[in-house]
């Protein structure tokens, strides 16, 4: 038997808009009804992070005016803990369309509602998509049966050996996993 999460949850308490000041710098435009009518870039919810993308990713005015914006944003809302750029995403394992990943501190989300205040009280109760060394974020794993050759705590494993450590126990060959079975 294997019991296994796919990532792990953070209580939210606060939404943060990000959106707003995207539109304040004219980066989003909308329409009466609210949909987006054009933009240059905009923010990407992936929960406990957001990213920043941009429709031209080389335009270096356009990094200029954004980075300019997430530090200002950052200074002001309390809620954001880090902002990394595209060469501190890619070791992270993050999105290549992300020209800025935005960092969350726990209990902080990004909003939906481009009309909501700075900081408004979250539509989620927990929300996942934290920065990996969250120990939150941590998946479970727990396994159980005949044959497996080792026994109690594994310990802190990297989340990408859970799956060819399954595979193993169920015979199925994974070569292109990027990390060895754990048992």
């Amino acid at each position: 038997m294997v019991v296994v999460s796919d990532h792990g949850f953070e209580p939210v308490s606060t939404d943060v808009n990000l959106i707003a000041p995207f539109a304040a710098a004219g980066l989003i435009s909308f329409h009466a009804g609210g949909k987006i009518a054009g933009w240059e870039a905009q923010s990407w919810f992936m929960g406990g992070t957001a990213g920043a993308v941009f429709k031209r990713p080389n335009d270096a005015a356009l990094l200029t005016k954004v980075a300019a914006l997430l530090d200002s944003s950052r200074r002001i809302r309390t809620g954001i803990s880090a902002i990394f750029d595209r060469a501190a995403i890619a070791p992270m394992g993050g999105s290549p369309l992300c020209s800025f990943m935005i960092a969350f501190r726990p209990g902080f989300d990004a909003g939906h509602d481009p009309r909501a205040a700075k900081q408004t009280p979250s539509t989620y109760k927990g929300m996942h998509g934290y920065l990996p060394s969250d120990p939150a974020m941590r998946s479970s794993l727990f396994v159980e049966g005949p044959g497996l050759s080792r026994r109690g705590s594994l310990g802190l494993i990297d989340m990408r050996a859970i799956a060819p450590s399954i595979a193993r126990i169920l015979g199925v060959p994974l070569p292109g996993a990027e990390v060895p079975a754990v048992f």
